[in-house]
């Protein structure tokens, strides 16, 4: 019998082709667009989750303000210099506090080599919150000096052309000596550092923050960053915070001190300051409300969401509309059938069929079609979705769930209204058409 209703769905697939094909390419690029944006902002809220430490690690986010009613810089992931000094002061139960800044791309050269390398500078705290897979070198000691230097694995192999580097020196920007004093695995992805392009935090050397007044940096605009000045509209550091792992001090005890905070440390000569926290696996999607935040009320999240449902809810209405056009037009197929013995419950089995297989071609193309369309994606927004995402059995269920849902809907009208029809109307109209001109 299912042989049978899968048959009778081919053929009326092909019947109606065109209509099919529209039908089946709407809902296919609806999904694709729900697929993609869900995988996409997961990234986004999965930074860092590799980091043993994640869940105690939050970045300081700063408004600046020139006036009580206007706001002149929204709250980035980023604060002025003196934010982690006088945090350290005021909170002294958090177990880490580090700043980091990425200085730009500058010349790295050994006595035979010379490369372009993503240069940031991290306090030595950093290497606290942060574990990474040392190679070679100690996390404890990588950042004493100040003209010492961290390299990732790849940025050794072509410096030195090998790992065991530890020792070794190098010039940056052909004037300034440093010693390498560890090599670094590759950060795995989600992350919100490396040397990807679109990384907030780029890099594949690490040195000691307290060397950046030596260099001529791009993100000084060609002078010397101070990492120690006292200039609290200066929003250009990412800080981290670690809070303990007994529980002594909270995010939400910091974010209630930290009015108390401003009024104690922040100049009034100086432009005003509002600080909060969020969660490093959301850094990435901090950057974005900030930016959202200047012309919306609504967040990142909140806007990807309604536009999504926008998207799959028209999808849903021409599918549904559609399907019922189709419909419509086979109801002396119904009445054919119930004349030649079929039960309403065949007619519902049928109808079910076809939306059951259009929703599995559905799947398969929109698998494909959100495989392809992964890499641009990352490309344009700097995410590091993994095809691997696709595997996950949460994402076959939510695709499966869609499309059940949406082809259910579509094809609840005939299955549910049609197979009702009476036949005595259905077959007055068969013979109507056969003998024009003659009323039975």
């Amino acid at each position: 019998m299912l042989r049978h209703y899968i048959i009778q769905a081919v053929r009326s697939f092909w019947r109606f082709r065109v209509t099919t094909l529209v039908n089946l390419a709407g809902l296919v690029l609806a999904l694709v667009c729900f697929i993609t944006t869900y995988l996409v902002m997961e990234d986004l809220t999965r930074s860092d989750i590799h980091f043993p430490k994640i869940e105690r690690t939050y970045v300081v986010t700063q408004e600046l303000w020139s006036s009580p009613s206007e706001r002149m810089i929204p709250a980035f992931p980023t604060s002025a210099p003196p934010t982690a000094k006088y945090l350290r002061a005021d909170f002294p139960a958090l177990e880490a506090v580090a700043r980091a800044m990425p200085v730009g791309v500058m010349g790295a050269a050994t006595d035979d080599r010379k490369i372009s390398a993503s240069v940031a500078g991290v306090d030595a705290d950093f290497l606290k919150i942060f574990d990474f897979e040392f190679k070679a070198g100690d996390p404890r000691t990588a950042l004493s000096s100040t003209h010492s230097a961290i390299l990732t694995e790849q940025t050794a192999e072509r410096l030195f052309g090998r790992l065991d580097v530890v020792g070794r020196r190098m010039v940056i920007q052909n004037r300034i000596e440093v010693t390498v004093t560890a090599v670094i695995g590759t950060i795995a992805a989600p992350t919100h550092m490396g040397d990807d392009e679109g990384r907030l935090l780029r890099f594949n050397v690490l040195v000691p923050i307290n060397l950046l007044p030596e260099l001529n940096t791009s993100a000084g605009i060609g002078v010397p960053v101070l990492p120690d000045l006292d200039a609290w509209g200066l929003d250009t550091y990412f800080t981290y915070l670690l809070f303990p792992a007994n529980g002594s001090l909270t995010p939400e005890q910091v974010r209630a001190g930290f009015p108390a905070f401003v009024d104690r440390r922040v100049p009034k000569d100086q432009l005003g300051s509002v600080f909060d926290l969020v969660p490093l696996s959301r850094i990435k999607v901090s950057m974005y409300d900030a930016v959202l935040s200047n012309n919306s009320s609504l967040s990142l999240m909140t806007t990807i969401f309604l536009l999504d449902a926008l998207i799959l809810g028209i999808a849903c209405l021409n599918y549904a509309n559609l399907a019922v056009a189709i419909a419509t037009t086979r109801a002396k197929e119904v009445g054919m059938r119930k004349i030649l013995g079929a039960s309403r419950l065949h007619l519902v089995r049928q109808y079910l069929v076809e939306a059951a297989l259009l929703g599995g071609v559905a799947i398969a193309i929109v698998l494909i079609g959100t495989t392809l369309a992964i890499a641009p994606l990352n490309g344009a927004l700097g995410t590091s979705v993994q095809l691997s995402a696709l595997l996950r059995p949460g994402i076959w269920a939510l695709i499966a769930g869609l499309i059940a849902a949406v082809a259910l809907i579509g094809g609840a009208y005939p299955a549910l209204v049609l197979s009702r029809v009476c036949q005595c109307i259905e077959s007055s109209a068969i013979w109507r058409t056969r003998l024009p001109g003659r009323v039975l």
